[in-house]
C-alpha cells in the first residue's frame, strides 16, 4: 500500500552511450543538456507538495547496477521514465529490469513511441503506466488519487491495462504556462553538462513548447504552438540561473525563438536590460524571422549563437521537406550575424527521397559560401506520425522490438555515409574554415 504523499523518482534511464532524451527527439551525442522535461516534470510534483528526486543516470555514467543502488537509497513509491527512439528498446528492456526488482513500485513511463504505441511498450516495458503527451498532468492527478484514497481510473491522458484489456483514456488537460514553476535544476549535477564551444557552467531553458511550421519530416509541428511563459520568469530564472548556479551560458530549447515576436522583442529587451547579466546564450531559429535589427538586439541580450536548421542547400529538397526557405536571404542574415559576432551553426539533412550527387554538391557549397561558422550534418529520420512516413512506407522497415526504422535499400545507409563524410570533409578541411573560427577555438577548446 502506497504512503500518502507518495516519493517520486524522475529517472533519465541508463545507456552505454550518452543520448539526450526528450518527448519529440532523442540522439546520442558526445555533449549533454540536462533532462529537461524530467527537470520541468519534477519541478510541477514538488511544487504540488511530494517528495521528489532526480537521477540522470546518463550524466553521471551509471551502469544498471549502480542505478540500482541509488534507488535502493531513495526507496520511491512512483518511478517517471523516458523512452527514446533509437533506444527505445534498450530503454524499454531496462525499465523492465528496474520493475522487477521494485516490483511494489508504480512505473510510469512517456515519451513519443509510449504515447503512440501503448499497448506495445507497456508489454516490453514492465511500465505499469504510460503517461501520454509532453504532459505531467495525468501524473498529478493520479498522485492526488492515490493521497486520498480515491480511484484512479480514468483519469485523462494514462495508459495501462486493466484485466490483461488496454485502458487508453485521452488527453484533456495541459499545465498552464504561466502555472509551471521553474524547473528543477537544484535536483542535477550542473557540472556534467556542457555546449560545444561555450563557457562552462552551462544549462538549458525554455519559453515555450510546439512549432507554427510544418516541415514534413519533424514530429515537434504536431504539438501547436502553446503560449509562452511569462517573460518575467524567464527573466527571473536567469537572474537566479547566474546568481545561485554560476551559470555562463544558456541554450534555449525553443523549437523557433523568435516565432512570435510580439513575445521575442520584449525578451530580448528585458536580457538586454537584466541587471548584472552576463550569461551568454543560444537559440535556435529560422532565417526568415531575423532582420538586422533583430539581429542587433540578439547580440546585446547576450546572445552568442543561433542555430539554423538550413536542411540543404537545394530548393528542390526544401521543397520536399515543407520548406519555404531562400537560400539567398538566408546568405544575407548569416553575413550580418558574422558583421555582429554572432557565431552561425548550420543543420542540415541528408537521405531526403529523391536527393542527387547534384544536390549534395549545391548544399556543400552553399554551407561553405553561405559564411556559416560550423555545420551539423544527421540522415532523415521518417518517425511515424509524419508526413514523410506515410509518403516512403514502401522505403521503410519499421518495429518497435526489436527496434529498426530503415530503409530496405540495403546500400541506402552507405550512401548517406559518403554524402556526410564528403560533406563535413569539404566544409571543414579549409583553410578558410581555422581563419574564420581561429580565435573562438582558442577561447572554447573542445575537451
Amino acid at each position: 500500500m502506497i504512503k500518502i504523499k507518495p516519493k517520486i523518482l524522475f529517472l533519465n534511464l541508463p545507456h552505454e552511450n550518452r543520448i539526450m532524451r526528450s518527448y519529440f527527439c532523442s540522439y546520442f551525442t558526445g555533449f549533454l543538456s540536462p533532462p529537461y522535461e524530467l527537470m520541468r516534470f519534477a519541478a510541477s510534483v514538488r511544487d504540488a507538495g511530494y517528495r521528489v528526486s532526480l537521477i540522470d543516470a546518463v550524466a553521471e555514467s551509471l551502469t544498471l547496477t549502480e542505478t540500482l543502488d541509488k534507488m535502493r537509497n531513495y526507496q520511491p513509491d512512483v518511478v517517471y521514465t523516458l523512452a527514446g527512439f533509437e533506444s527505445f528498446q534498450e530503454d524499454t528492456h531496462t525499465n523492465s529490469l528496474l520493475k522487477k526488482a521494485f516490483s511494489k513500485t508504480l512505473f510510469f513511463i512517456g515519451g513519443y513511441y509510449p504515447s503512440l504505441f501503448p499497448e506495445k511498450t507497456l508489454k516490453v516495458s514492465g511500465a505499469d503506466y504510460i503517461v501520454k503527451e509532453d504532459t505531467i498532468s495525468p501524473l498529478l492527478k493520479f498522485l492526488e488519487a492515490i493521497s486520498e484514497n480515491k480511484t484512479t481510473e480514468s483519469i485523462p491522458g494514462l495508459a495501462y491495462f486493466q484485466k490483461d484489456k488496454l485502458v487508453n483514456t485521452p488527453q484533456k488537460t495541459f499545465e498552464k504556462p504561466e502555472e509551471q514553476p521553474m524547473p528543477a535544476y537544484d535536483l542535477i549535477k550542473i557540472n556534467k553538462y556542457a555546449e560545444p564551444l561555450s563557457p562552462s557552467p552551462y544549462t538549458a531553458i525554455e519559453t515555450r513548447r510546439g512549432c507554427s511550421y510544418r516541415c514534413s519530416f519533424c514530429l515537434k509541428n504536431q504539438m501547436p504552438l502553446e503560449p509562452a511563459k511569462p517573460l518575467e520568469k524567464i527573466l527571473e530564472t536567469f537572474s537566479i540561473l547566474q546568481k545561485e548556479h554560476k551559470i555562463k551560458s544558456v541554450r534555449f530549447l525553443d523549437n523557433n525563438l523568435l516565432a512570435d515576436k510580439s513575445y521575442a522583442l520584449p525578451l530580448l529587451k528585458g536580457l538586454a536590460e537584466l541587471p548584472n547579466n552576463k550569461i551568454k546564450w543560444s537559440c535556435m531559429t529560422r532565417p526568415e524571422n531575423l532582420t538586422p535589427k533583430i539581429i542587433r538586439l540578439l547580440k546585446k541580450a547576450g546572445c552568442h549563437r543561433i542555430y539554423f536548421g538550413v536542411e540543404s542547400g537545394s530548393e528542390e529538397m526544401l521543397k520536399i521537406l515543407g520548406k519555404e526557405s531562400n537560400l539567398e536571404k538566408i546568405k544575407s542574415l548569416i553575413s550580418i550575424c558574422n558583421l555582429h559576432g554572432l557565431t552561425t551553426v548550420g543543420l542540415f539533412l541528408f537521405g531526403i527521397p529523391g536527393e542527387t550527387k547534384e544536390d549534395l554538391i549545391m548544399t556543400t557549397n552553399f554551407a561553405i559560401k553561405s559564411g556559416l561558422n560550423f555545420i551539423n550534418a544527421g540522415d532523415l529520420k521518417p518517425y511515424p506520425g509524419t508526413i514523410l512516413f506515410d509518403e516512403m512506407k514502401n522505403r521503410i522497415d519499421f518495429s518497435l522490438s526489436p527496434y529498426q526504422l530503415n530503409f530496405k535499400d540495403s546500400d541506402f545507409n552507405d550512401i548517406y555515409t559518403e554524402k556526410e563524410g564528403y560533406f563535413y570533409r569539404k566544409f571543414y578541411f579549409r583553410i578558410g574554415f581555422l581563419l574564420k573560427n581561429f580565435n573562438l577555438l582558442l577561447r572554447n577548446p573542445i575537451k
